[in-house]
């Protein structure tokens, strides 16, 4: 069954007509098709979705907003909550964004969001120069809602269109002396590698995964218990995240090797252009190494051998990041109420938890 909403725009093109339906197979292998074709992370397809709530789901029922002209998949977005209508995510969500081939595609979805009559529509982790941000906004405008955004991460880039040579004649002298100082003393200790895996065999990828878990919970984090492998939530979403990502052939591990250990490692996808380093660690023994130097600049110099467009660090902002990057995407919660009392009312209870959150930080 499905939900019909209301038209906004006159389209002097084909109709386009906006749905909310269940996900099929078809629609899915759809939904697919279209992430591809509009070039998007494959972070905001179907798969990705599946992952995220097998980990972080509350078992209430995923749907999707659908947007058709002449029965082609235009633009699509998942939508779930009961009062709080939008793409599901939390912190470990790499980039939300409604998926459409054109603006006035995106538009139509967005109308659509705001027409389930949800107190609050929202996202996330919006980029906040992103077609969707602008699809969503005047959407809410359009349906008369109270638009609030915040900041929700700040996530360093490096953007590759200048070239290695330039980007690395731009960067500090402490950063070039730091990576100089830590490549001559781990290799005064014997053999300094850089090793990807991104073709996995039959049985290959788990033992992998473990090694590398092992490296990044060596530890404070093993020993606060938030290291991936001790922590069964999050650990569980990262194994299903690495073998969806390398059934599609998007995954890569990479491990700094010094003298024949590993000393760092990276859980990366590539995607769209870019590589994602979705999560990192490093050997506290060895941090006289710097190995997580050793490991931004290879992960880096590779996203520049290699001819993608953009190193992503993934998660939130870092002084150590920033010393990295060419620039920082800014991805906003954005957030549409329906005016009146039960949106003012959602509104401000929002507001004082927010608020809550802050103050136990500061304690």
């Amino acid at each position: 069954m499905s939900t019909t909403i209301p038209r906004i725009h006159r389209d002097t093109a084909a109709p386009l007509e906006a749905t909310v339906v269940a996900i099929t197979p078809t629609l899915a292998v759809e939904w697919e098709r279209l992430v591809a074709r509009c070039g998007a992370p494959s972070f905001l397809g179907p798969g990705y979705l599946d992952v995220w709530r097998a980990a972080f789901g509350d078992g209430e029922p995923v749907r999707v907003v659908a947007a058709r002209r002449d029965g082609r998949l235009v633009g699509v977005l998942p939508v779930g909550g009961r009062t709080v209508a939008g793409p599901p995510g939390n912190a470990e969500t790499p980039v939300q964004d409604i998926v459409a081939e054109t603006g006035g595609d995106a538009a139509r979805v967005a109308d659509a969001l705001m027409g389930l009559g949800r107190p609050v529509a929202q996202f996330r982790c919006l980029p906040a120069d992103s077609a969707g941000f602008a699809a969503a906004s005047g959407a809410a405008a359009r349906a008369r809602r109270e638009w609030r955004t915040r900041p929700a991460v700040r996530i360093p880039v490096v953007d590759t269109d200048q070239g290695w040579d330039a980007y690395w004649a731009s960067c500090s002298r402490n950063l070039k002396h730091n990576v100089r100082r830590c490549t001559r003393r781990a290799e005064e200790r014997g053999a300094l590698e850089l090793v990807l895996h991104d073709a996995f065999a039959p049985g290959e990828l788990e033992p992998l995964l473990e090694a590398g878990f092992a490296v990044e919970g060596s530890g404070w984090k093993g020993d606060e218990g938030t290291a991936l492998a001790v922590d069964p939530v999050t650990g569980g979403y990262y194994r299903r995240l690495a073998r969806w990502a390398a059934d599609r052939g998007e995954l890569r591990l990479f491990f700094v090797r010094n003298d024949g250990r590993d000393i760092a490692f990276a859980l990366c996808v590539h995607t769209a252009g870019t590589l994602y380093a979705l999560k990192i660690g490093y050997r506290d023994d060895m941090s006289k190494l710097s190995p997580g130097v050793l490991l931004l600049h290879g992960l880096i110099r590779w996203t520049f051998d290699e001819g993608l467009r953009r190193f992503d660090f993934a998660g939130h902002d870092a002084p150590y990041k920033s010393t990295w990057a060419t620039a920082h995407q800014e991805q906003l919660e954005a957030s549409a109420f329906t005016r009146g009392p039960v949106g003012l009312a959602v509104r401000l209870a929002r507001a004082a938890r927010a608020e809550a959150g802050r103050r136990l930080r500061r304690a």
